[in-house]
């Protein structure tokens, strides 16, 4: 305390950051008068919150409480399961409904409820499992949480207070930790499928903060529901070779144990058993302490897994068939192999050159503290591997063996490849000295002989240095002159930084003068696109409506002595054209949007058309969709509608007809719009231009172009004419007709 008041003297501008620290903290924390009342709302405290000491108030159902926890426990309520770090005192048992007071904590992983105060107010069912996700369940998600699991026991294992199941859940393991009093005999359960209920724990690292594991606590016997046991002996099983347990098998049953059968060429604790038959090898991992002769015959059983990208067979159980047979030795002279990951867990020969040797006196590779490991670095010729031997006796034959000397080494082959095959280290696991031997000694040049070629080599070099310091006055005049000559080679070379400075300055306006020469073109084809675009839209358009307005016009003039309530009609027409005109132009003036595409879709903005053009000037016509239009590209229903409306103008101004057939078909990818009219018809002009006033012709093929479609104009005098245009789009096909 003394500490803190000299340093807060000594800065004061400290202590006003302390105070202003210590306002915030208070300002963002809640009011202590409101207390948190589920397991939810301490849960989703942030980290700066939990730390705060927040008063707690929860009432819910101890889930798991176990004796080696030291009274802390777990309790869940409607919202959620949570820690209750009760450290040091007597725990409540699952099933008891308490009432727990105290204040947040941080935990290690997630949010508890640190200084507890509880009592029991009754006794309750445990609540409901939850059916949960694996993934979710191994990532924490559930953390307090009674679930529900299901999976087939891998292995087991027993401690004096409690038994343990390993369930393989959709390539997960899961522990799952019963009871003490658990009466079932827990070799029986392997390969079982079977269900457990129970609290969900994490395994974290308190440092980090972060996840190390899972594991599911069940409270009774119960809990652990058997689905089905294993309905076939696995020693009976058919043997399978081991070059074959990770091939392809025809109705092969996941996740069950499978039967091999060879002879033991290696096997150390923490390292596994090696087996070989006439096929292959392989690594079995099993917690038997038996132990196994070399060349012993022997019967394995056991799950298939991948150990570094080779198959291995876990949670193993070995028998031995009582037979030993010699092993059978391979050399293997060609490297290649090795390489390409072959060989791997196999009994092989290798020779090389003894480069390195290591060996360890300790117990930081084992738990014996009288394991010798010995490691000799063999190169054999660009390739390099260990030959490891693990013995508790001393090893004077190996430990004498001269570097440089050309052993030959039989052993076990570990590799370690990735996820291509491609090797990265590879190690000859020995089970017995006499597996090494030297073919060659090393050269004549002894470390010895060695020291002696260095005092020589230094005798020699001091005898350089007494005639390097003669010639070294000869060298003074030549320094001058080098001096002399550097100092000219720099004034040049500077002359020659100053031309080469203006010559880019100059190479830097003529690209800038290039730049504004190429942006003034770009523009200027720009203001030709865009009065193009503007020329085509104005004629598809405001051009179409005012020739509808002209003929509703027309129409209303002939009817108007004979039928007046038929004129008014054709003058209001004109009159909405009229109206529809100026809104377009607007448009026309905005990017020259379509307001039919705006509003409404395709097949509304083209059937609007057709009726507005059609009705009331003795022309039959028939609308037909059939396709859902759907996801179609602004840009392509806005040219489509121009193209339906240019070709309906058309047949309206020029074809004298009295029957139009609008048709658009969408079938699979393909959109068709097709118009036919039975009128008088025409010959379609080769190539359409602006001088024989062909805009109506021009501008359709030009918007076909414009979306990648084919424009299709098929015309004869006295055979009517029919406009198609198709292109590509993605649609779920759906009929529909809508004609009139």
């Amino acid at each position: 305390m003394c500490n803190f008041n000299t340093a807060m003297c000594r800065s004061p501008y400290r202590s006003w950051f302390v105070i202003f620290g210590c306002s915030m903290l208070l300002y963002c924390m809640p009011a202590s008068a409101e207390k948190l009342t589920t397991a939810h709302e301490i849960l989703s405290l942030p980290y700066e919150q939990s730390i705060t000491s927040m008063p707690v108030k929860v009432e819910g159902v101890v889930t798991a409480a176990e004796p080696d926890w030291r009274g802390q426990f777990f309790v869940q309520d409607e919202t959620g399961g949570i820690f209750v770090e009760n450290l040091g005192e007597k725990a409540p048992q699952p099933g008891d409904r308490v009432r727990v007071q105290g204040v947040s904590h941080p935990g290690a992983f997630a949010p508890i409820i640190g200084e507890p105060r509880w009592e029991v107010i009754g006794r309750a069912e445990l609540p409901e499992a939850l059916v949960v996700n694996v993934d979710d369940l191994m990532l924490g998600v559930h953390d307090g949480l009674r679930v529900e699991v299901a999976g087939i026991v891998r292995s087991t294992k027993r401690t004096e207070q409690y038994r343990y199941l390993y369930l393989s859940i959709y390539g997960h393991e899961l522990e799952v930790r019963l009871p003490s009093d658990f009466s079932q005999p827990l070799e029986q359960l392997i390969g079982a499928m079977v269900k457990a209920r129970g609290t969900t724990a994490t395994h974290y690292n308190y440092i980090l903060r972060s996840l190390t594991g899972v594991a599911v606590y069940v409270p009774h016997e119960e809990d652990l529901l058997v689905l089905a046991y294993e309905q076939v002996e696995p020693f009976t099983k058919p043997l399978i070779p081991l070059n074959e347990v990770a091939q392809y098998r025809r109705n092969a049953p996941a996740d069950a144990r499978i039967h091999v059968r060879g002879q033991v060429t290696y096997q150390q604790e923490g390292l596994g058993l090696f087996l070989q038959d006439e096929t292959a090898g392989i690594r079995v991992w099993t917690d038997m302490e038996t132990q196994f002769r070399v060349g012993e015959v022997v019967h394995a059983v056991g799950f298939l897994e991948f150990d570094n990208y080779f198959p291995a067979i876990q949670s193993g159980i070995v028998r031995s068939s009582g037979e030993v047979l010699p092993l059978e030795r391979v050399k293997i002279p060609n490297y290649h192999e090795l390489r390409a990951g072959k060989h791997h867990a196999e009994l092989i020969t290798l020779e090389g050159k003894l480069i390195d040797r290591s060996i360890w006196r300790s117990d930081r590779l084992s738990d014996d503290p009288d394991l010798q490991i010995i490691r000799l670095l063999v190169n054999a010729m660009d390739f390099h591997f260990i030959a490891e031997y693990r013995t508790q006796e001393p090893l004077p034959e190996m430990e004498r063996i001269p570097l440089g000397s050309v052993i030959e080494a039989e052993g076990v082959c570990v590799s370690e490849v990735d996820l291509l095959g491609t090797l990265h280290s590879l190690r000859l696991m020995i089970s017995s000295p006499d597996q090494i031997s030297v073919i060659q000694k090393p050269s004549w040049l002894t470390p010895r002989r060695l020291i002696l070629g260095l005092i020589i080599l230094v005798l020699l070099l001091a005898m350089v240095l007494f005639w390097a310091g003669l010639v070294m006055k000869k060298n003074n005049m030549l320094r001058l002159l080098l001096i002399e000559r550097d100092r000219n080679q720099k004034l040049l070379q500077d002359a020659h930084d100053t031309l080469e400075q203006k010559v880019e300055e100059r190479g830097q306006q003529l690209k800038i003068a290039l730049t504004a020469k190429k942006k003034t073109e770009l523009e200027h084809k720009a203001i030709l696109t865009e009065r193009t675009r503007l020329a085509r839209d104005l004629h598809d358009t405001l051009e179409q409506t005012l020739t509808g307005i002209m003929l509703r016009i027309d129409t209303a003039c002939k009817l108007f002595e004979s039928k007046p309530t038929a004129s008014l009609k054709s003058i209001q027409t004109a009159r909405k054209w009229l109206s529809q005109s100026q809104q377009q132009l607007k448009h026309s003036i905005w990017d020259l949007r379509s307001r039919e595409l705006d509003l409404f879709d395709l097949e509304r903005a083209l059937h609007g058309i057709v009726e507005a053009s059609l009705e009331g000037i003795g022309i039959e016509w028939v609308f037909s969709c059939r396709g859902e239009l759907a996801n179609i590209p602004e840009i392509h229903e806005e040219n489509l509608l121009r193209i339906g409306q240019e070709a309906i103008t058309n047949v309206v101004k020029h074809s004298h007809a009295t029957r139009v057939e609008v048709s658009i078909v969408v079938e699979g990818d393909d959109l068709l719009l097709r118009v036919e009219d039975n009128g008088q018809g025409f010959n379609e002009p080769e190539q359409p231009s602006i001088e024989g006033h062909h805009f109506g012709l021009l501008g359709m093929r030009e918007r076909s172009q414009r979306i990648n479609g084919e424009l299709n104009i098929r015309s004869a005098p006295g055979r009517g004419t029919i406009v198609e245009i198709r292109l590509s789009v993605r649609n779920k096909t759906l009929n529909r007709n809508l004609a009139v």
